[in-house]
């Protein structure tokens, strides 16, 4: 079995790729004790994962609201299972996954690229699957 790597584009509408800020984010990150509905046990859970600090990484807050059609710059891997393509300049998102044989997509694609502030950094745009493993944020 064989794998290509080739470079390709998304074509849809999406806001700006988020640039980070010039300043660090000073705040902390952490679950404060006493939260709604949830127990001691629970409160541990939640505050595992969560990093103290966010340095030395800046707020990604240089984003619009403002959608036009753009070119998205992918990296598609794939083989004779299956197509993976992935957006390095939204971190590396696997964007889709596709099973080559039956063409059936594995994972949502969302029909547009729109960060919002719902990560720690703030950008954060739905669809595909991201890599945040060991950071709680969202």
């Amino acid at each position: 079995m064989s794998t290509a790597v080739r470079p390709d584009s998304l074509h849809l509408p999406a806001a700006e790729p988020p640039v980070a800020g010039p300043l660090p984010i000073l705040h902390g990150t952490r679950a404060r004790p006493g939260i709604t509905g949830a127990d001691a046990e629970m409160t541990a859970q939640i505050r595992h994962g969560q990093p103290t600090s966010l340095l030395p990484y800046t707020k990604q807050d240089g984003y619009t609201r403002l959608r036009t059609l753009r070119d998205i710059p992918v990296v598609v891997v794939e083989n004779e299972v299956l197509s993976a393509t992935f957006v390095p300049s939204y971190g590396g998102r696997l964007w889709s996954l596709v099973h080559r044989p039956s063409g059936r997509e594995l994972l949502h694609r969302n029909p547009i690229l729109q960060p919002a502030n719902l990560a720690l950094r703030d950008a954060w745009p739905a669809g595909g699957v991201e890599w945040n493993l060991g950071a709680t944020g969202h």
